[in-house]
């Protein structure tokens, strides 16, 4: 550490958080059981096909604009601070984001995983048209 002030505790954070060499094999019985047999790509097609659906779902919503095209699984989405809102409120989570040059509008980034669901990728669409038709973002 360059501040010694700073250095107070780290010993013993470091060791809470399992960062010693006795630790690692934790770590790696974790990487080893995602290398073999492909599990790693099995969850990464799985996301990327979330953020497809995803895609496809918001691009029939008016009003809403993907700012980056969608390489991976990660959707960067200009929509009205009124939808964002109803949104959150829905109890859909997600997170502001910073506006790309030229970009007026709110921008949120939306993230899919191995674990993201059919159901809760139509439930945000389904929700998000609600919403540009007069009713309640509300699942």
């Amino acid at each position: 550490m360059f501040e010694p002030a700073l250095a107070e505790g780290l010993a013993e954070r470091r060791k809470r958080a399992g960062h010693l060499l006795s630790k690692m094999r934790f770590l790696s019985a974790q990487l080893l059981a995602m290398l073999e047999e492909g599990l790693w790509l099995r969850h990464a097609s799985h996301a990327n096909a979330m953020a497809d659906r995803l895609f496809a779902g918001l691009s029939a919503v008016p009003g809403l604009r993907l700012v980056q095209p969608v390489d991976a699984n990660e959707l960067f989405v200009a929509m009205p601070q009124a939808m964002i809102d109803a949104l959150l409120a829905a109890g859909f989570a997600f997170h502001d984001w910073i506006n790309p040059p030229g970009e007026a509008g709110p921008v949120v980034r939306l993230v899919t995983s191995f674990a993201t669901t059919i159901d809760e990728v139509d439930a945000l669409v389904d929700a998000a048209g609600r919403f540009l038709a007069g009713g309640s973002a509300r699942r």
